[in-house]
C-alpha cells in the first residue's frame, strides 16, 4: 500500500515539476516561472510547517496529509483552468506545493515504521513506479494525461487513508516516537511531572554530523538540476531534452535500488564520490542531452540516499525524524527554485547559448569539484577518526591486560611469601616485611609503607635471612622466583594429568 500510494504521489509531483502536462497549450515561459516561483516557496514553507506542526502536535501527521491532499487537488484544478494570469499561476503553484509537502513528508513519515532494508527498497521502488509513470503520461494527449493526473492524485489519497487505517488497527500507528521509554531522545520530565526537555543532545548532534554530507550534496546537485532543466525546457531547447529529464529519474531510482541491494552496507560517501565524479566527467565530455540525463539521475539518487539515511538513524524517534525529513524536503526544493533562476543570470536561454556560455560552465564545474573535495575530505577526516578511535581503543586494552597481568603477578608473589613464611615459621609482620623485599623495594620505603623505625625493619630481615637460610636480598628475589617457578611446574603437571 505505501508503495502504491508513495509511486502515484510521485507521478503527480513530476507533473507539477513539469507543469506543462497540465498547463494549457501555448503557456507562456513567465508563466511556467510564475508557477514554479509560487511551488518552490511553497514546498519550502509548507514542508518546514508540517515538520514543525508534527513535532509539537503529533496528531497533526494524519490529519496534516489530509489537509495536504485537499490543497494538492485544488492546485491542479486551477492549473488546469488558469488562462494566462501570472498571480493565477502562482496560486495554484502554492497549493500544489504546500500539499505535496505534507504528503510527501508523510508517506516518507511512513517508512520509518518499516525495517531500514525494507524501507529503502520502498522508497526506490516508489521513485521508479512513479518516473514510469510518469515517463508513460506524458507520451499521452494533455486531456487524458490530465485526468490520469486527477485520478493519481486521489487513488495516492485513498493508498494513504488505508495504510493509516490499517497500522491503526495492527496498534503500531505511533509517531510519538521521542516519549519512547528509556530512549535516547526520552522526554525529560521536572520535580512536579511536567516535561522540561529532551534527553540524548550528543546523540542528535552525532546524527546531525552524519547526515550533513548528504544534505549538503542533495541541496548542491537539486540546484545544480534546476539551473540545467529551464535551458532543456525553453522554448528554443531541443524538443528531445525534456523526454530526457523525465527519463533521467527512472535511472537514478534503478541505480539507488541496485545499490540497495548489492552495497547498502557500504557508506554512502562513496556513492557520494561516484555520482559527482561521473556528473564531472558528463558536464566536460558529454553532449548536453546526456549531460541532463546525469543530473536527472544523480539528483534522484542524491534524494533518496538522504531520505534513507535519515530513515535508518531516525526510525526509533520518529518525531525527530520528521523534522529531518521536513527540512531536508524543504531545502532541496528551495534549492531546485534558486536554480531556475540561475541561467538567466549568465544570458543562456537554450543549447546553443549554453554551450557557448563558460562562465555558466565553469560556474557549475566549480561547484561539483568543490562539492568533490569537501567530499573526499570528509571522508579521509573519518577513516583518521576511525583509526584514531582503533588506536585508543587498543591502548586501552593493553592497558587493561598489564593491570590484570600485574595484579595476577602480585598475587603469585604473596602466595609464594605467604607459603614460605609458613615453611620457615615467620610471624605475621615478618611474612609482611618478606613480601616487600621479595618485590624488591627497599629499607626505608617498608619503614614508611609499614611506620616503623629502620633498625626494627633491619632486625626483622635479619631474622628472615636467619630463619631461610640466606644472607642477602637477592638470595631472597631468587629464592622465591624458584618457589614461585616450582608451582607454575606443579600447576602444568597437574593440568596435563586432568588432560589426559
Amino acid at each position: 500500500m505505501v508503495v502504491a500510494g508513495f509511486s502515484l504521489l510521485c507521478c503527480v509531483s513530476l507533473a507539477c515539476f513539469f507543469p506543462h502536462s497540465m498547463m494549457f497549450d501555448g503557456a507562456s515561459a513567465p508563466l511556467y516561472r510564475s508557477f514554479n516561483s509560487g511551488f518552490g516557496l511553497a514546498s519550502f514553507v509548507g514542508a518546514l510547517a508540517y515538520g514543525v506542526a508534527v513535532f509539537r502536535f503529533p496528531k497533526l501527521f494524519f490529519a496534516g496529509t489530509l489537509a495536504g491532499y485537499a490543497m494538492l487537488g485544488a492546485g491542479c484544478a486551477l492549473l488546469m483552468t488558469a488562462i494566462g494570469d501570472a498571480w493565477v499561476a502562482v496560486t495554484a503553484g502554492a497549493l500544489c506545493g504546500g500539499g505535496l509537502a505534507c504528503a510527501y513528508v508523510y508517506w516518507l513519515g511512513l517508512l520509518t515504521f518499516m525495517h531500514r532494508r525494507r524501507a529503502m527498497t520502498a522508497q526506490g521502488g516508489q521513485a521508479l513506479v512513479g518516473g514510469l509513470a510518469f515517463s508513460l503520461l506524458s507520451l499521452l494527449p494533455l486531456e487524458v494525461a490530465r485526468i490520469a493526473i486527477v485520478a493519481g492524485a486521489a487513488v495516492s489519497c485513498v493508498c494513504a487513508c488505508v495504510a493509516w487505517w490499517r497500522m491503526r488497527a495492527s496498534g503500531e500507528a505511533s509517531i510519538a516516537g521521542l516519549q519512547e521509554k528509556g530512549g535516547v531522545f526520552s522526554a525529560r520530565t521536572g520535580a512536579d511531572g511536567e516535561q522540561v526537555g529532551y534527553q540524548g543532545r550528543e546523540e542528535l548532534v552525532r546524527i546531525f554530523q552524519s547526515i550533513a554530507l548528504p544534505a549538503l550534496c542533495s541541496v548542491v546537485v537539486s540546484f545544480l538540476y534546476g539551473a540545467l532543466t529551464p535551458v532543456a525546457a525553453s522554448m528554443m531547447g531541443f524538443p528531445r531534452t525534456v523526454p530526457v529529464v523525465i527519463w533521467g529519474g527512472p535511472v537514478g531510482a534503478a541505480a539507488y535500488l541496485i545499490w540497495t541491494r548489492i552495497g547498502a552496507g557500504q557508506r554512502g560517501s562513496l556513492v557520494l564520490q561516484v555520482v559527482f565524479g561521473v556528473l564531472a566527467v558528463l558536464l566536460l565530455l558529454a553532449p548536453f542531452e546526456v549531460t541532463l540525463a546525469g543530473f536527472s539521475a544523480g539528483n534522484q539518487v542524491c534524494a533518496l540516499l538522504f531520505y534513507s539515511l535519515i530513515i535508518g538513524e531516525l526510525a526509533r524517534h520518529r518525531r525527530v525524524a520528521l523534522v529531518f525529513l521536513s527540512i531536508g524536503y524543504a531545502l532541496v526544493h528551495l534549492a531546485f527554485l534558486g536554480g531556475l533562476f540561475v541561467p538567466w543570470r549568465f544570458g543562456v536561454f537554450s543549447y546553443e547559448t549554453f554551450s557557448q556560455s563558460a562562465p555558466f560552465i565553469m560556474f557549475v564545474a566549480y561547484a561539483i569539484g568543490g562539492v568533490l573535495l569537501f567530499v573526499a575530505h570528509r571522508d579521509k577526516l573519518r577513516k583518521m577518526r576511525c583509526l584514531e578511535g582503533e588506536l585508543n581503543r587498543q591502548r586501552k586494552e593493553k592497558e587493561g591486560l598489564a593491570r590484570v597481568v600485574a595484579k595476577a603477578t602480585n598475587d603469585e608473589l604473596d602466595l609464594v611469601c605467604e607459603s614460605l613464611a609458613c615453611a620457615a615459621g615467620l610471624t605475621k609482620r615478618e611474612t609482611e616485611v618478606l613480601t616487600m623485599l621479595a618485590r624488591g623495594r627497599d629499607v626505608a620505603f617498608v619503614c614508611n609503607e609499614l611506620c616503623l623505625a629502620r633498625n626494627t625493619v633491619k632486625g626483622y630481615t635479619k631474622r628472615i635471612y636467619a630463619k631461610l637460610d640466606i644472607h642477602s636480598k637477592q638470595e631472597l628475589i631468587d629464592l622465591v622466583e624458584q618457589e614461585r617457578a616450582k608451582g607454575l611446574e606443579s600447576c602444568a603437571d597437574s593440568d596435563g594429568l586432568c588432560l589426559r
